[in-house]
């Protein structure tokens, strides 16, 4: 079975007039079934604009870079 999975949005920015995205995303899930380390799972996503492109950036798991983007480059 599965957990708790809860998801909070923010740092929103307009990427054209009355259209808003958030530029972070928390998405925290509770287990009470799963081993201790593994029953609270949270992962912070940072978004950036790319020349009005709403891209991910990075992901941080536990305080550390799990996963990013570099030299993105929009033609």
């Amino acid at each position: 079975p599965y957990g708790i999975v809860e998801e909070s949005f923010s740092d929103y920015t307009e990427v054209s007039p009355g259209h808003y995205v958030p530029l972070s995303v928390t998405v925290k899930e509770t287990n009470p079934t799963m081993p201790p380390n593994f029953r609270n799972v949270v992962f912070a996503w940072k978004f950036k604009l790319h020349d009005g492109l709403w891209l991910f950036d990075e992901c941080q798991y536990r305080g550390k870079k799990a996963a990013w983007t570099d030299q993105v480059v929009v033609n």
